[in-house]
């Protein structure tokens, strides 16, 4: 038989007890079809590996719990981006020195008038 043919056969029979087997694992239905589908591609690139070329049942089983297992150990290390603290940006030496310079001329204006003018600004 065609290897394409055994794959549509395998896809035919095996495709709604597999699709529940992975939605034990991800419970989620969406989930679940992405795994089977993984799982037949693996099956068909590796089908050279198949032992039991009668009963395709517990190889195409232990595939999908494979990928269910490895797509669980992928969402472990992400890292959720929102959890994640903002980082403040960087300034550059000379964004720094300008803002230095900038509150050194308002702190010197503000003490430039006599002092019954400067303490309401100060007080403000």
């Amino acid at each position: 038989m065609d290897p394409t043919e055994t794959l549509q056969l395998w896809m035919n029979e095996y495709d709604k007890k597999l699709l529940r087997l992975a939605y034990a694992y991800t419970r989620n239905w969406v989930t679940a079809q992405d795994m089977v589908q993984n799982a037949f591609v693996k099956a068909y690139q590796s089908r050279a590996n198949l032992r039991d070329k009668n009963n395709p049942l517990p190889w195409l089983s232990r595939i999908v719990i494979n990928e269910c297992v490895s797509a669980q150990r992928r969402t472990w290390r992400e890292i959720s981006f929102s959890s994640m603290p903002e980082v403040a940006p960087v300034r550059s030496a000379e964004d720094t020195a300008m803002k230095n310079h900038d509150s050194r001329r308002v702190h010197d204006s503000i003490l430039m008038p006599p002092e019954k003018f400067r303490v309401p600004i100060i007080l403000y």
